[in-house]
C-alpha cells in the first residue's frame, strides 16, 4: 500500500477515535438532572386519620391509613416553631422531604392562608372576611378556597355534626364545592384532655363524603386536604400539647418576676402593668419624685410651725424684740 492511499485511512482513524474519545468525556462530565418535582403522597382513601404527637415540642401530626393489619402512615405535618407566621409544613413519611406547606397569616387584620409546594410557589389560598364580632363569638367563618390564579373553586365550613369545646380555638371543618355539596370533613374526635368549658382533641377522621362530587385542583388533593385539616386540628399553635401548658406558663411566670424586678414590689406591679412596655421609664419616674415631695413636705411643715398662733392672736400686732426699739412708722 503506498503512502498515498494510506494517509485517508489514518486521518479517519484518527477522526473516529477522537469523536469517540469526545463522546465519553461529554458523557462523564453530564451531572445528573435535578429532582425538580415534589415528593406525592398517596390517596387518602376513606379510613385516613389525624393522630396528634401529644408529647412533641413542635406540634406534630402524623396522617395515617387505617386497614388491617396495621396502620400506614401517608405523612406527617410539623409546625415550624421558631418563624415569624404560624406555619405548617407537610413532609414525606418515607424520604421526609418537604410536599407542601400552609402559612397562616400574621396579625387580626390578614386574613388570607397562603398554600406552597416544596419549591415555593403558590398553589392556593383560604381568605374569609374579617369581623370584628368574631373574636367574642368563637365561631369559624366560612372560608373561600382560591386556587393560584385566584378562582373560587370550593368552601370550609365549620362542622355542624361535630362539636368542640366551647371555649377552645380547635375547629372541625368539611369542604364543600361551590354549590354546596359536601366532599370531606372532619369526623369523629378522640383523645386529647379536658376541664371545661376548655379542652382539646388529639385525633379526627377524614372522611371523605361523596365520590361523585369533584372540585378543580387543589381543593381535593391528599396534600391540600392533609394540611389545611391538620392545621385546623392544631388551631394554629406551634407547639405540642403537652409542651405549650410548660412553655406558656413557665413564660408568664418569667414575665411577672421581671415586672416585679423593674418596678421595685409587688405593691407596684399593677401600676407598671398598665404602662405598657414603658414600666421602667415610669417607675424610675417615680422613684427619683419620692425625695422632692419629701423634702417639701418637710418645709411646708416647718413654715406652718413658725407661723403658728394662738387663737385669740388673730390680729396682725406688730411685735418688738426684747430689748429693742420700736421699728418706725
Amino acid at each position: 500500500m503506498s503512502s498515498g492511499a494510506s494517509m485517508p485511512c489514518l486521518l479517519m482513524l484518527v477522526l473516529t477515535t477522537n469523536v469517540c474519545l469526545a463522546q465519553r468525556l461529554y458523557a462523564a462530565g453530564v451531572a445528573p438532572a435535578p429532582e425538580l418535582d415534589c415528593p406525592l403522597m398517596s390517596e387518602l382513601g376513606s379510613s385516613a386519620s389525624l393522630q396528634t404527637a401529644p408529647w412533641a415540642f413542635a406540634r406534630t401530626i402524623n396522617v395515617m391509613q387505617q386497614g388491617a393489619p396495621n396502620q400506614r402512615s401517608l405523612g406527617q405535618v410539623r409546625a415550624t416553631p421558631f418563624s415569624w407566621t404560624s406555619e405548617f409544613v407537610l413532609h414525606h413519611p418515607q424520604t421526609n422531604k418537604e410536599i407542601t406547606k400552609i402559612v397562616n397569616p400574621l396579625g387580626l387584620w390578614d386574613t388570607t392562608q397562603e398554600i406552597y409546594n416544596c419549591q415555593g410557589q403558590l398553589m392556593g389560598k383560604l381568605t374569609y372576611p374579617f369581623d370584628w364580632k368574631n373574636m367574642f363569638s368563637n365561631r369559624y367563618l366560612k372560608h373561600r378556597v382560591l386556587d393560584a390564579q385566584g378562582n373560587h373553586i370550593a368552601s370550609l365550613v365549620q362542622e355542624q355534626f361535630t362539636s368542640s369545646f366551647f371555649a377552645s380555638p380547635q375547629h372541625f371543618i368539611y369542604l364543600q364545592d361551590v354549590n354546596g355539596n359536601a366532599l370531606a370533613s372532619m369526623r369523629h374526635p378522640s383523645g386529647g384532655w379536658r376541664l371545661n368549658p376548655f379542652g382539646e382533641y388529639f385525633d379526627t377522621q377524614i372522611v371523605m363524603e361523596s365520590l361523585n362530587a369533584q372540585a378543580p385542583p387543589p381543593a381535593t388533593n391528599p396534600e391540600f386536604l392533609s394540611l389545611i385539616f391538620a392545621n385546623a386540628l392544631a388551631s394554629e399553635n406551634r407547639l405540642g400539647p403537652y409542651a405549650s401548658m410548660i412553655v406558656y406558663p413557665a413564660l408568664i411566670l418569667l414575665f411577672c418576676i421581671c415586672m416585679v424586678c423593674m418596678c421595685g414590689g409587688f405593691k407596684k406591679v399593677a401600676s407598671c402593668l398598665t404602662c405598657c412596655g414603658i414600666c421602667t421609664w415610669i417607675c424610675g419616674k417615680r422613684e427619683s419624685r419620692k425625695p422632692t415631695v419629701e423634702e417639701n413636705e418637710t418645709l411646708i411643715e416647718k413654715e406652718s410651725k413658725a407661723v403658728k398662733r394662738d387663737v385669740w392672736s388673730c390680729c396682725s400686732r406688730r411685735q418688738v424684740a426684747p430689748g429693742g426699739d420700736a421699728p418706725k412708722k
